[in-house]
């Protein structure tokens, strides 16, 4: 009797023995290869990073997101700093707050990045801080703009990739 090999050596031992399925539901094979429009393959190629890069950064994001529930909050004083080399008040924007007797400054709005208006005005504030590790605070435990556009782009951009691939390519 014959051994089967249960966990192969090398990735394409493992894709001939189908272990990894191929991508194919993303990009079905062709009959003609040769006859690809090499403009279209590379704005497949292109498409394909940006979404590699969306899923990631949203995964990141949603995954900091999941950890906030167990920050605890605290007040914080705003302060801008010296505002005469900075192109926006947003630039030069923090905020300092004590835990356990230490000091910590921090300048994150939420997480992602911050939305337009939503810095706050000097003077005292309430923040969410990381408890296995102050320097981590947020103003607002919610997801930036942004983030938004890069689930959307995540979630849509295979459909659109597929569709370029098997209509043009």
């Amino acid at each position: 009797m014959s051994r089967v090999k249960i966990f192969p050596h090398n990735i394409t031992d493992a894709m001939r023995a189908n272990a990894i399925p191929p991508l194919h539901w993303l990009f079905p094979p062709k009959k003609h290869p040769e006859d690809n429009h090499p403009g279209f393959v590379a704005i497949v190629r292109l498409l394909t990073v940006f979404w590699v890069i969306c899923t990631v950064w949203s995964a990141s994001c949603l995954w900091q997101l999941a950890r906030t529930a167990r920050y605890r909050s605290t007040h914080a004083v705003v302060s801008y700093g010296a505002l005469e080399f900075v192109v926006s008040r947003v630039s030069s924007f923090s905020y300092d707050f004590t835990v356990n007797g230490r000091r910590y400054t921090a300048n994150s709005v939420m997480i992602g990045g911050r939305n337009l208006g939503t810095v706050p005005n000097e003077g005292e504030i309430r923040i969410w801080y990381d408890p296995d590790e102050p320097s981590r605070a947020v103003i607002y435990r919610r997801l930036a703009e942004p983030v938004y556009g890069a689930i959307v782009c995540a979630l849509l951009l295979p459909f659109l990739i597929r569709r370029i691939w098997v209509h043009y390519v």
